[in-house]
């Protein structure tokens, strides 16, 4: 069963499926799991203070590979909704999404991956009324991102002054484009879309659409064809 290979999930999950709802905080540490959706994972937040208390992600993979994820909801509330920590992970048709605390200005990103592996089909990744210095998804530390059709990775800020980052890739990672042929991966901000920083990479292609500012800084590169 896959409720012995999670951390604090014994209730929610049963022989790889989430139906409902699950009010618990996620931990996944052993490797050749796929989660079979049409629930959802919320986030459970400990008490929220100014300044504000680090929150626990509602899904973390830790240490784990071959993790698959499909027809899942997971849902931050207003913090952290997916954390990858040395793994590989592969999303289908799942939403990831987090929602900004108003007046706490507390800067955070949907999703965030540290030296690990996500391969993301029809899939989306949302912060909305985001804070300052927010995004969506960062990808961090020798990361690599492979967008494989009709992905969607979004950023909208609390207000037309916040800096947000849809996309930000930084310390030697990559973002590339898939194989398969269809529907347009889309990167989404409304201050900035793109951001390669610290020796990054982007390889992208047809089926690409950007939406907001492309940046490059730090050695980083970005290579483009029938965009």
């Amino acid at each position: 069963e896959i409720a012995s290979c999670l951390v604090g999930s014994e209730m929610c999950i049963r022989d790889s499926n989430v139906t409902g709802t699950c009010n618990e905080n996620i931990t996944i540490a052993r490797s050749n799991i796929i989660i079979e959706g049409g629930g959802t994972i919320q986030a459970v937040a400990v008490e929220v203070t100014d300044p504000p208390t680090p929150q626990p992600a509602a899904l973390t993979i830790f240490g784990a590979s071959n993790i698959e994820i499909n027809d899942l909801t997971v849902n931050g509330g207003g913090f952290q909704a997916l954390a990858l920590d040395d793994a590989q992970v592969s999303l289908t048709d799942t939403d990831i999404a987090s929602v900004g605390i108003t007046g706490l200005g507390t800067a955070s990103y949907a999703a965030f991956m540290d030296h690990s592996k996500l391969y993301m089909t029809g899939s989306t990744i949302e912060h909305t009324i985001a804070p300052d210095g927010s995004g969506g998804l960062l990808v961090v530390n020798n990361s690599t991102l492979v967008l494989d059709n009709g992905n969607t990775i979004s950023v909208a800020g609390v207000d037309d002054d916040a800096e947000t980052v849809a996309l930000d890739v930084l310390q030697s990672s990559a973002v590339t484009r898939g194989f398969s042929s269809g529907s347009v991966d889309t990167i989404s901000g409304d201050d900035i879309g793109l951001l390669l920083e610290g020796a990054s990479s982007a390889f992208l292609g047809s089926g690409m659409t950007i939406n907001g500012i492309a940046e490059i800084i730090g050695n980083s590169y970005m290579l483009v064809e029938g965009m």
